[in-house]
């Protein structure tokens, strides 16, 4: 208004009070337009974290299936599960697509979680081994590297072994090597014999001549590697909601599993554009293990719970919930998106 004051004709600042008016309006209708159209789109905060795992996911973002679900889906990115299941229990997300385990573990703890489809039912691994080991008997008395204790790396590792004929805790010792690159340097200098190794570092592992022992991911062991889940609360009170959640994901599923060239560019933006060898053994690897239904299976749930030394009086119904997969099912949408072509 000072400037306003300084202007001495009359009509002038009638005008330009004028103007300043109509923009004004012009403002506060545009906002209002905008505000309605985003209203169109219920929102929805998905827990999520930066591993292939969460690859269907990507790949229904990018080909903008939620949207067209009628969801805004808005992804947090956390560096680990257990984190993701805390801000699903506080409520500042509604669904996480990370680690079964860590949902199974908030229930047991009393928490509220429920497990509502599986991504990845079995453990995406191999076991390398050293060229001195020639068949699984040469392992015993050997070392075995491990990232660490906890985590679903050291399961994995002993029903690798249990597979291979051998007992964990009496054939093999295990030692705490660290991350994948500590544990190729033990590899190379012999200090332990075999590990399990994820793709794509499969690739720097035959390129050292290090061989696979056992294909863990198609040996048939299930396990809860990663799921969507959401809270008994909110299925309930918002269950159309996770169900267009769903219709996206799997939709992403499917486009994931039909079309290479769409799901490597995918990949290419979410790992940073690596070379054509590292994105040929990544989608080769992750398109075929991830279930095609993603039905929550009770031998998931039951094999992690025999993990545990105390489930207490928890029964494996009490962990999952496929209603929505089964009438997403029964209704013919998974046919259909398999059918869908999108090019």
């Amino acid at each position: 208004m000072l400037e306003f004051l300084q202007v001495e004709n009359r009509k002038e600042i009638q005008r330009n009070t004028m103007m300043q008016c109509f923009r004004l309006v012009y403002v506060v209708s545009f906002l209002a337009i905008s505000a309605g159209t985003a209203a169109a789109q219920d929102k929805l905060i998905v827990a999520t974290l930066r591993s292939v795992s969460q690859a269907c996911f990507w790949v229904a973002l990018e080909s903008g299936f939620y949207k067209e679900y009628g969801l805004e889906v808005l992804p947090v990115n956390f560096s680990g599960g257990t984190q993701t299941i805390t801000s699903l229990m506080s409520g500042d997300v509604q669904v996480t697509t990370t680690g079964g385990s860590t949902a199974i573990n908030a229930k047991l703890k009393g928490g509220d979680a429920v497990l509502i489809s599986t991504t990845l039912g079995t453990f995406p691994y191999a076991f390398y081994v050293t060229q001195r080991i020639r068949i699984a008997d040469d392992l015993k008395g050997k070392k075995i590297g491990i990232l660490s204790f906890g985590g679903t790396a050291y399961p994995a590792t002993r029903f690798a072994l249990q597979k291979l004929g051998l007992n964990p805790d009496t054939d093999v010792a295990f030692i705490q090597t660290g991350d994948q690159k500590a544990r190729f340097g033990a590899l190379i200098s012999g200090s332990i014999d075999g590990t399990l190794i994820q793709p794509p570092d499969t690739l720097k592992a035959k390129e050292l001549g290090f061989k696979p022992l056992l294909d863990l991911a198609q040996s048939g062991i299930k396990f809860p590697m990663n799921h969507n889940s959401t809270t008994s609360k909110f299925l309930k009170s918002d269950r159309d909601k996770v169900k267009r959640f769903m219709m996206g994901y799997i939709a992403g599923l499917a486009r994931l599993k039909t079309d290479r060239e769409f799901s490597q560019k995918v990949l290419a933006k979410y790992l940073g554009n690596p070379s054509q060898a590292i994105l040929d053994e990544t989608y080769d690897f992750w398109s075929g293990i991830f279930p095609a239904r993603p039905y929550v299976e009770r031998e998931e749930v039951e094999n992690y719970l025999a993990t545990l030394k105390d489930r207490g009086s928890a029964k494996v119904e009490d962990f999952f919930d496929n209603s929505i997969v089964s009438e997403l099912d029964r209704e013919g949408f998974i046919d259909a998106v398999y059918k869908r072509k999108l090019r």
